[in-house]
């Protein structure tokens, strides 16, 4: 649901950052980015740390920044919660994958 929730919401968060569509499309690079670099970072504390403790500390994270998107008014710290979801989304999702 974190992945899909920005499609369907697009138009309302460019209005509420007070933006044309196409001036924040680059959300969608930031979240990427972050996936990217949470996936890299989870995977390495995924092999130092207790995983369940990793995976409960990234479903907190992916909450908060899903709390806090409606709330952002600008659109630089509108993509960076959006990167930070990433980021908590990649580690998710690269605990949910490991295996010892």
């Amino acid at each position: 649901m974190g992945i899909s929730v920005l499609g369907p919401t697009f138009e309302d968060l460019a209005a509420n950052v007070h933006k044309n569509i196409s001036d924040i499309s680059y959300i969608f690079i930031g979240r990427a980015a972050g996936y990217i670099g949470g996936s890299l970072i989870g995977g390495i504390l995924f092999e130092l740390m207790n995983p369940h403790i990793l995976l409960g500390i990234s479903i907190l994270l992916t909450a908060f920044g899903m709390y806090a998107i409606p709330f952002c008014k600008q659109a630089l710290l509108l993509a960076g919660i959006m990167s930070f979801v990433g980021m908590s989304m990649g580690a998710l999702d690269t605990g949910l994958c490991f295996r010892k």
